[in-house]
């Protein structure tokens, strides 16, 4: 299938998946606090979630756009989110996953109010 073929839900939940993996193995490791490796991690996560996302960037703007409160929007928020947390504190990994958690359960068409709601939604 190519790009121009590709569900961009899909491609974003692999997306999320990708970015989640190794971020939630490493939340489980008790010795994961040294700066370095959940430094390299999320650095490492982000790329592969960009690289994953960013040929279908435009379809996911345009279902954005259509549904700003919709599924992929709030998955999208989520993302930001996690990665947010990684900007401002060290130590935030266990809230950075629980919003890729929440990122991927808002593609897996849960409620609304089965989700954390930890951040309002960011505009832009």
């Amino acid at each position: 299938m190519s790009i121009d073929n590709a569900d961009p839900v899909a491609v974003l939940r692999t997306a999320v998946q990708v970015a989640s993996a190794p971020l939630f193995r490493l939340n489980d490791q008790p010795s994961r606090r040294p700066s370095p490796v959940v430094g390299e991690a999320v650095n490492r996560a982000l790329g592969a979630f960009v690289a994953t996302a960013r040929p279908v960037q435009a379809q996911l703007a345009a279902l954005i756009s259509a549904d700003p409160l919709g599924p992929v929007a709030t998955a999208v928020n989520h993302v930001r989110l996690a990665f947010g947390h990684f900007g401002t504190d060290e130590d935030r990994l266990d809230a950075a996953c629980a919003e890729l958690d929440a990122a991927r359960k808002a593609l897996d068409g849960q409620e609304a109010e089965d989700l954390p709601n930890l951040h309002p939604p960011i505009r832009g």
